[in-house]
């Protein structure tokens, strides 16, 4: 497979290199401003989960920096970049006449109809990643964890689109599944079928949630009280700290559990069925007495969950993500009086960062039971 990754983060960078060693002709577009433009090979430093996704393997390799040449095709677009960049990454891609079905990769906040708007004319569907990692640019190293498995929509959603990736304009506006179906009902089959030819190459399975988009909501809610927390009395200059104290403090991992079911409600709040994410909202409805104890044991015995944990270097990020949510729980007058407020040690993402930095780390639980949350959590089956 020809595939196209969007920017050279962490995300982009990881899955990129999983996709060449299977073969895969990869390449990657950087938008304007990027400071990855001058990198050519990475050293990387991989925690590898698919064959063991609790204490991993250890792996050290190179990964060779394909830049995306004009006018090219690919079978597949994978965009792991914020999803408010989305119209600059959509004119990246036509300004280079780079075409193919687009698997947006990443968390958002965002409604719906914004990506639908973003992405006009494209094929697409959603994704999102189990993994994360740190990429010193200017040493050219890759630090990375990936577990065995990605999110994705479900494909009884459409009948069937095209769009710009092949010439058609139809793209997948307005399509809709009537009769509740799993993912969405959004979901190009095209790039559904493309996602999962590559990422079943590097042995990878895909895990689909009820709703693909509802469900990052939820786990962006669930990181926003993870954060919060681990940024409380401090600011988030080093993520790395902030989450070695947060993963080592029992009464702290109460005040998450407690700040998380606040946050879920700002998410119900938007018109969201808990009811169909049982297995993600579960844990959180454990007492907190009973529950904090148990990740505290989970992370200092999963090697895989406490190493992604650490490796977040993007605190503009990840004080995006706590301000989102707390802006529209008082959008929507839900009291959050446990969520620890003014998250400190980052600005907007877009204003000043680097046009290329891939969106926060996702972490699975460490059960495997097919429930996930992005900065650790969702621990408790």
């Amino acid at each position: 497979m020809r595939i196209l990754m969007v920017g050279l983060g962490a995300i982009s960078a990881t899955y990129g290199m999983l996709l060449q060693e299977a073969g895969h002709e990869v390449e990657h577009v950087l938008r304007p401003g990027s400071t990855a433009a001058g990198i050519e090979q990475l050293t990387v430093h991989l925690l590898d989960g698919r064959g063991d996704n609790r204490t991993g393997t250890e792996w050290e390799g190179t990964c060779t920096v394909t830049h995306a040449r004009p006018g090219t095709s690919y079978d597949l677009v994978i965009c792991a970049i914020g999803c408010l960049d989305l119209p600059a990454v959509v004119d990246t891609l036509s300004t280079n006449s780079l075409s193919g079905p687009v698997l947006l990769f990443s968390g958002t906040w965002e409604e719906r109809a914004h990506l639908e708007e973003a992405l006009e004319g494209w094929p697409h569907a959603l994704g999102y990643p189990v993994a994360g990692g740190r990429l010193d640019r200017p040493g050219r190293e890759l630090d990375a964890v990936v577990f065995d498995h990605v999110m994705l929509e479900g494909g009884n959603e459409l009948s069937g689109n095209a769009g710009r990736g092949d010439g058609d304009s139809s793209g997948n506006a307005g399509r809709r599944d009537e009769d509740g179906g799993a993912g969405g009902g959004y979901a190009d089959p095209r790039t559904l079928a493309a996602a999962r030819r590559a990422f079943s190459s590097v042995g990878l399975t895909c895990e689909t949630p009820a709703d693909m988009l509802q469900w990052i909501w939820i786990h962006m809610a669930i990181n926003a009280a993870v954060i919060s927390e681990a940024a409380r009395g401090a600011d988030l200059s080093d993520p790395s700290a902030a989450a070695e104290r947060l993963m080592d403090s029992t009464s702290r991992l109460r005040r998450v559990i407690v700040s998380i079911r606040e946050c879920l409600t700002i998410v119900a709040a938007r018109g969201v069925d808990l009811g169909r994410f049982r297995g993600e909202v579960a844990p959180y409805r454990i007492p907190a007495l009973l529950a904090a104890p148990v990740m505290r044991r989970m992370f200092a015995r999963n090697a895989l969950t406490r190493r992604i944990m650490t490796l977040h270097s993007n605190p503009a990020d990840l004080v995006f993500i706590c301000r989102s949510v707390e802006e529209e729980g008082r959008r929507l007058g839900v009291p959050t009086p446990a969520l620890p407020r003014g998250v400190r040690g980052g600005h907007r993402p877009g204003r000043g960062s680097d046009p290329d930095r891939t969106p926060g780390p996702h972490v699975p639980d460490p059960h495997d039971s097919g429930t996930h949350s992005t900065m650790a959590l969702a621990s408790m089956k």
